[in-house]
This record gives C-alpha cells, sequence and structure tokens, in this order.
C-alpha cells in the first residue's frame, strides 16, 4: 500500500530588533526599546482529500473481471450448442482449467450431446448476478482470488433440436419452466488464457429466483 506523506508548510519566522539611540537637548541618552518581536501565523498543513484504498480498488476490479467472465461463459456456452456443439471441447476448456473434476463433469453432458447430433435455438439468459463473497490470495499465490456469486437464470428460451432440426422433446422438458438460481465460484488463473476457472457450479432447477 502507498503511503502518502503531506508536506506541512514551515513557519515563517521574522524577528526584527530595532534599537535606536539618541540624545536629547539635555544630553542624556535615551533608548527606544525594540518592538516587540512578531510572528507570522504560521500556514495551515496541507491535508490531502481521501483517496480510495489500493485494496478496495483491487477487489473492485477483481469482481468486475469475474462477472464478464461468467457472463462469457453463458454466452460461449449457448452458442456451442447453437452451433451443434462444433469444436465444443476447445471453445469450453478455457472456462475450466482450474478444476479438472468439474470440466470432466461437465464436459460428459456436452460430449454426449454432440454424439446425439443435437443443438438448441434460443440461450440461457443471466437474469442477475451478484457477487457474494470475494477473497483475496496470500502473497505467495497472487492473483489466484476466489470470488462467489450468486445468479438467477431464465432458459425457457432454449429448445433442443435433433439433427434434422425437429424439437427433442424430451431434452427440452428437462428445462426449468421458471427462473431458477445458481451459485458459481471462480479463481483466478493469471497465467491462463481467460485469466479465471470455474471451481464450482450449482444450479438449482427446483427453486426459484
Amino acid at each position: 500500500m502507498r503511503t502518502r506523506h503531506p508536506l506541512a508548510a514551515t513557519a515563517l519566522l521574522a524577528t526584527t530588533a530595532l534599537f535606536l539611540a539618541a540624545c536629547d537637548d539635555g544630553g542624556e541618552e535615551t533608548t527606544t526599546p525594540p518592538p516587540p518581536t512578531t510572528t507570522e501565523p504560521s500556514e495551515d498543513p496541507t491535508t490531502d482529500e481521501p483517496t480510495e484504498g489500493p485494496s478496495q480498488s483491487y477487489r473492485d476490479q477483481q469482481i468486475a473481471a469475474a462477472e464478464d467472465f461468467i457472463l462469457d461463459f453463458y454466452a460461449t456456452s449457448s452458442e456451442v450448442r447453437q452451433d451443434g456443439y462444433e469444436n465444443w471441447e476447445p471453445r469450453l476448456f478455457p472456462f475450466f482449467t482450474g478444476d479438472e473434476e468439474l470440466w470432466q463433469l461437465h464436459s460428459g453432458g456436452f460430449r454426449q450431446d454432440a454424439e446425439a447430433g443435437l443443438s438448441t435455438e434460443g440461450s440461457n439468459e443471466v437474469y442477475s448476478i451478484e457477487a457474494t463473497d470475494w477473497e483475496e490470495a496470500p502473497e505467495d499465490a497472487e492473483g489466484f482470488d476466489t470470488v462467489v456469486f450468486d445468479l438467477c437464470v431464465d432458459s425457457r428460451d432454449v429448445v433442443y433440436l435433433n439433427e434434422d432440426g425437429s424439437e427433442n422433446a424430451e431434452r427440452t422438458s428437462g428445462i426449468p419452466d421458471h427462473r431458477f438460481p445458481t451459485e458459481i465460484e471462480v479463481m483466478g488463473q493469471p497465467d491462463a488464457e481467460l485469466g479465471w476457472s470455474l471451481m464450482t457450479f450449482e444450479a438449482d432447477g427446483e427453486s426459484s429466483c
């Protein structure tokens, strides 16, 4: 943290001693007392306007970056489905670089839909997103901060299609008919392509938001 040092103005001290010796008409020496010493008032020390601490600014920047990462994941996954899962693995893996187990869990569903020749119309809408927790990484792991978000997601616009373009009613019927809450935790990945990774992803399709 940088420390600002206000510069204090140095008080200006002016001391003038005036001694006048004169002889009056009687020849007696008279002494005029010197004027009293005066000191100019010192200037008020300079004060800086309060500024936002670097830690708060850093926190806000990290949360904003993590939120953009999550919104990018939803947009990319929707595009992958709409494209019939073409090149789905290299397009989606960068979002899971920090947790191999989570990647295996989600990639299995994408692989199954790709092999079945499915695609979708419509997309998942993030109705709301709010950061609920932020934890800065220790100094020896700088940049690996974690942020937890509560989302409200609406998937009612999504329709699954078979390879011939007809609706796959079975897959579409599994989509919640209401907005549902989702909790996502992400962790910073300074050396990764996207700078972040999904770490937990818990969607509660039974609840509403």
